[in-house]
């Protein structure tokens, strides 16, 4: 009987992991899709929404994806946490979410229920 426990319990883990990381990877993908809206957006109204020439939106383009690179880093420590990456998840789809004005107003400052109990089970 114990071995039928342990078995379902190890096949309960092998389908939620992929699942939490597959929401993880959508969440960021979203995420990162909004930061690039939010950019163009933002730029384009800086310019009197005037077109971005070929040579900036390209720079832009590399940043960007850099940014992406790296928020994925910032949220990866949550593999290492009991519901972890759902939670980071969570988090990046409060984000993804809000529309760009509120982003950018929001600054450094992560201020969505979600990313206040990532940010705690990141700290424990």
């Amino acid at each position: 009987m114990r071995y039928f426990s342990a078995f379902f319990f190890s096949l309960s883990v092998l389908i939620v992991l992929p699942a939490a990381a597959d929401n993880f990877e959508l969440a960021h993908q979203a995420m990162c899709e909004k930061m690039k809206v939010c950019a163009v957006e933002t730029m384009k109204r800086e310019n009197g929404d005037s077109p971005i020439n070929g040579a900036i939106r390209v720079m832009l383009a590399q940043q960007l994806d850099q940014a992406c690179v790296a928020m994925k880093a910032d949220f990866n420590e949550a593999r290492s946490v009991a519901g972890g990456l759902e939670k980071a998840a969570a988090c990046m789809n409060s984000l993804s979410a809000k529309t760009c004005v509120a982003l950018n107003n929001m600054e450094d400052d992560p201020n969505t229920k979600e990313c206040t109990e990532f940010q705690q089970l990141s700290v424990q």
